[in-house]
């Protein structure tokens, strides 16, 4: 058995994606949004995450949604 054999998925196998609203919108300060527990959490506890990462800017989806930059196409995994 070559190697890349064990890294097949069986027939049939639904691959799926999930994000956290954390992850993506950004804008903590924005439009009276206040800070989530894991912004106080982040902001208080240094080293809580891979060098001192907070969502303050996250992937900015808040902002950058209305250039298109996160369109349906963008995000699609079945082009």
């Amino acid at each position: 058995m070559s190697k890349n054999e064990s890294w097949k998925f069986p027939a049939g196998f639904w691959w799926g994606v999930a994000s956290a609203a954390y992850q993506v919108e950004g804008a903590v300060k924005a439009e009276g949004r206040g800070p989530s527990i894991w912004d106080v959490l982040l902001h208080r506890v240094e080293g809580y995450t891979v060098a001192n990462q907070t969502g303050d800017i996250a992937d900015n989806q808040y902002y950058l949604y209305k250039q298109g930059q996160f369109g349906e196409k963008s995000r699609s995994l079945s082009r």
